[in-house]
Protein backbone atom coordinates (compact mmCIF):
# COMPACT_ATOMS: atom_id res chain seq x y z
CA UNK A 1 0.00 0.00 0.00
CA UNK A 2 2.75 2.48 0.84
CA UNK A 3 4.39 1.84 -2.54
CA UNK A 4 1.12 2.62 -4.31
CA UNK A 5 0.82 5.92 -2.48
CA UNK A 6 4.39 6.78 -3.38
CA UNK A 7 3.78 6.06 -7.07
CA UNK A 8 0.59 8.11 -7.06
CA UNK A 9 2.51 10.94 -5.40
CA UNK A 10 5.20 10.79 -8.08
CA UNK A 11 2.59 10.83 -10.83
CA UNK A 12 0.85 13.82 -9.23
CA UNK A 13 4.15 15.69 -8.96
CA UNK A 14 4.89 14.99 -12.63
CA UNK A 15 1.43 16.13 -13.74
CA UNK A 16 1.69 19.32 -11.66
CA UNK A 17 5.09 20.08 -13.18
CA UNK A 18 3.75 19.53 -16.71
CA UNK A 19 0.67 21.69 -16.09
CA UNK A 20 2.86 24.52 -14.75
CA UNK A 21 5.28 24.20 -17.66
CA UNK A 22 2.56 24.22 -20.32
CA UNK A 23 0.81 27.18 -18.68
CA UNK A 24 3.97 29.26 -18.51
CA UNK A 25 4.90 28.44 -22.10
CA UNK A 26 1.42 29.38 -23.31
CA UNK A 27 1.69 32.64 -21.34
CA UNK A 28 5.08 33.43 -22.89
CA UNK A 29 3.76 32.60 -26.37
CA UNK A 30 0.67 34.77 -25.88
CA UNK A 31 2.76 37.70 -24.67
CA UNK A 32 5.02 37.37 -27.70
CA UNK A 33 2.13 37.01 -30.17
CA UNK A 34 -0.24 39.69 -28.87
CA UNK A 35 -0.02 42.84 -30.99
CA UNK A 36 0.94 45.96 -29.11
CA UNK A 37 -0.47 49.46 -29.43
CA UNK A 38 -0.60 50.41 -25.75
CA UNK A 39 0.46 47.08 -24.23
CA UNK A 40 -2.79 46.65 -22.31
CA UNK A 41 -3.85 43.47 -24.13
CA UNK A 42 -0.38 41.96 -23.78
CA UNK A 43 -0.21 42.67 -20.04
CA UNK A 44 -3.69 41.23 -19.46
CA UNK A 45 -2.85 37.58 -20.09
CA UNK A 46 -3.35 36.74 -16.43
CA UNK A 47 -2.89 33.23 -15.03
CA UNK A 48 -5.15 32.26 -12.14
CA UNK A 49 -5.89 29.11 -10.19
CA UNK A 50 -9.38 27.81 -9.53
CA UNK A 51 -11.35 30.42 -11.47
CA UNK A 52 -10.71 32.80 -14.35
CA UNK A 53 -9.98 36.47 -13.87
CA UNK A 54 -13.23 38.36 -14.46
CA UNK A 55 -12.10 41.91 -15.23
CA UNK A 56 -9.16 43.56 -16.96
CA UNK A 57 -6.15 44.72 -14.99
CA UNK A 58 -5.68 48.48 -15.21
CA UNK A 59 -6.90 50.55 -18.11
CA UNK A 60 -5.81 51.00 -21.70
CA UNK A 61 -3.48 53.82 -20.71
CA UNK A 62 -2.72 52.87 -17.10
CA UNK A 63 -1.48 49.30 -16.60
CA UNK A 64 1.63 47.84 -15.06
CA UNK A 65 1.38 44.09 -15.59
CA UNK A 66 1.48 43.38 -11.86
CA UNK A 67 -1.53 41.04 -11.97
CA UNK A 68 0.18 39.03 -14.71
CA UNK A 69 3.42 38.82 -12.72
CA UNK A 70 1.56 37.80 -9.57
CA UNK A 71 -0.43 35.13 -11.43
CA UNK A 72 2.73 33.80 -13.06
CA UNK A 73 4.42 33.46 -9.67
CA UNK A 74 1.38 31.70 -8.20
CA UNK A 75 1.40 29.15 -11.01
CA UNK A 76 5.17 28.68 -11.08
CA UNK A 77 5.69 28.27 -7.35
CA UNK A 78 2.37 27.40 -5.77
CA UNK A 79 0.24 25.29 -8.08
CA UNK A 80 -1.06 21.94 -6.85
CA UNK A 81 -3.66 19.77 -8.63
CA UNK A 82 -5.91 19.94 -5.57
CA UNK A 83 -6.29 23.72 -6.07
CA UNK A 84 -8.22 23.20 -9.30
CA UNK A 85 -7.65 24.18 -12.92
CA UNK A 86 -5.38 26.94 -14.15
CA UNK A 87 -6.90 29.63 -16.34
CA UNK A 88 -5.21 32.13 -18.66
CA UNK A 89 -7.64 35.01 -19.03
CA UNK A 90 -7.60 38.22 -20.98
CA UNK A 91 -10.56 40.49 -20.28
CA UNK A 92 -9.67 43.54 -22.36
CA UNK A 93 -12.77 44.35 -24.41
CA UNK A 94 -11.05 43.99 -27.80
CA UNK A 95 -9.07 40.75 -27.33
CA UNK A 96 -11.53 38.77 -29.47
CA UNK A 97 -11.13 41.26 -32.31
CA UNK A 98 -7.34 41.03 -32.06
CA UNK A 99 -7.52 37.25 -32.20
CA UNK A 100 -9.87 37.50 -35.20
CA UNK A 101 -7.12 39.36 -37.09
CA UNK A 102 -8.01 43.03 -36.62
CA UNK A 103 -4.35 43.99 -36.24
CA UNK A 104 -1.83 43.68 -39.05
CA UNK A 105 0.73 42.86 -36.32
CA UNK A 106 -0.76 39.41 -35.57
CA UNK A 107 -2.52 36.81 -37.67
CA UNK A 108 -6.03 35.65 -36.91
CA UNK A 109 -6.01 32.73 -34.47
CA UNK A 110 -2.81 33.73 -32.68
CA UNK A 111 -4.29 32.59 -29.34
CA UNK A 112 -4.87 29.00 -30.50
CA UNK A 113 -1.49 28.97 -32.22
CA UNK A 114 0.21 30.04 -28.96
CA UNK A 115 -1.45 27.16 -27.14
CA UNK A 116 -0.68 24.62 -29.87
CA UNK A 117 2.98 25.69 -30.03
CA UNK A 118 3.37 25.38 -26.25
CA UNK A 119 1.85 21.90 -26.16
CA UNK A 120 3.89 20.86 -29.19
CA UNK A 121 7.14 22.03 -27.60
CA UNK A 122 6.38 20.02 -24.46
CA UNK A 123 5.58 16.91 -26.49
CA UNK A 124 8.79 17.24 -28.53
CA UNK A 125 10.89 18.03 -25.48
CA UNK A 126 12.12 21.34 -26.92
CA UNK A 127 12.25 24.67 -25.23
Amino acid sequence: MSETIRVVGLIGDSVEHTVREVTLRVLDNLKAATPVATGWARSNWIPSIGQPVSSPDGTRFNHDGSAQAQGRAMVAFGYKLEYGPIFLSNQVPYIDKLNAGSSPKAPAGFVQRAMDDAVGSIKSGSR
